[in-house]
């Protein structure tokens, strides 16, 4: 078992307007389309517009921005090349239009769910992640303890730090063990940048999300 569970791009920024992002700006900037606004009837979480925060749900994605970021995420049933390349052109467009925000950074982030095929889950974890030999280790049960990892790293210029851990997932069939990762691709902004860095290093995007499908599959084949 293999799922993306979620994936978002967040912009930094030591001081973002959430006030500007109105829906009268973000209609007539070509960022939603007037119709999310008219959709009946409308959950009471679904738009937020506050001098502190803009927050806009739609069926594909959502848009959050506080003074310190801007975030857009996809929504678990769009996630596929359609919602990737949409969720990179807006936020391409978002960018474009305000050029001279102070910004600081921008990170994208991927969530994916794994378990292995004929293996237990913890087994993989203590197999692949702990030396036998350690102390450290021997003072913990095997039987009773949830073993991960963090890795902090670099990727094509991007601090990249990797969090996996075992989790329970329960459904309607019961309850299954699963590993849980989480991706954290974070490009720093330059003191001599322009937004133009920000636009190339969102063209990494896609091939961010499949270096973070390879590490996962790297693991679940031992």
């Amino acid at each position: 078992m293999k799922r993306l569970r979620g994936v978002n791009v967040v912009v930094a920024a030591n001081q973002f307007n959430p006030s500007m992002f109105s829906q009268i700006w973000l209609v007539n900037n070509g960022i939603f389309d007037q119709s999310v606004f008219e959709q009946q009837p409308i959950p009471p979480d679904r738009f937020v517009f506050l001098p502190v925060c803009t927050q806009v749900k739609t069926d594909d994605m959502e848009l959050l921005v506080v003074h310190e970021r801007l975030q857009l995420s996809l929504s678990e049933a769009h996630l596929n090349a359609v919602g990737y390349a949409r969720l990179q052109e807006r936020i391409k467009m978002i960018l474009l239009l305000v050029p001279h925000t102070p910004f600081t950074g921008m990170g994208f982030n991927f969530e994916w769910l794994a378990a292995p095929d004929g293996e237990e889950v913890n087994h993989l974890l203590r197999r692949t992640f702990v030396n036998p030999q350690s102390s450290f280790f021997a003072l913990f049960d095997p039987e009773k303890s949830g073993l991960g990892t963090f890795v902090v790293t670099e990727w094509e210029g991007a601090k990249l730090t990797v969090q996996v851990k075992p989790v329970r997932l329960k459904d309607a069939s019961g309850e299954q063990k699963a590993i849980h990762f989480d991706f954290n691709y974070h490009y720093d902004y330059p003191t001599d940048g322009s937004v133009q860095f920000l636009v190339r290093q969102l063209g990494l995007f896609q091939s961010a999300l499949g270096h973070s499908e390879t590490v996962v599959d790297s693991l679940l084949r031992g």
